[in-house]
């Protein structure tokens, strides 16, 4: 059986009591289209945060390999805007 592959360029998550959801978006080519919605994951917490840190994981092998993924500070800002820094994180304010 033949794995599919999808890109995301634009991931969403959310959350309620329940858990996380994760929208995998992709922005459309043609800037009059909407955002194509792709594929919605749901995850209980305890499983959002073991894919967070597996994520890390592989984030710091590509690194080693390949250099650092830079990413603009404005663009770290929105991402964590208005939202606790957990784990040890920490928020310039």
């Amino acid at each position: 059986m033949e794995k599919i592959v999808y890109y995301s360029d634009k991931p969403i998550v959310t959350m309620n009591e329940e858990g996380f959801i994760l929208d995998f978006r992709k922005d459309k080519n043609n800037v009059d289209e909407e955002i194509d919605y792709g594929f919605r994951i749901g995850m209980s917490p305890l499983a959002a945060k073991k894919f967070l840190y597996t994520l890390f994981a592989q984030i710091g092998s590509y690194e080693k390999e390949n250099g650092e993924i830079k990413i603009k500070s404005l663009e770290i800002e929105q991402i964590i805007k208005d939202k606790p820094a957990p784990m040890g994180f920490k928020t310039s304010n």
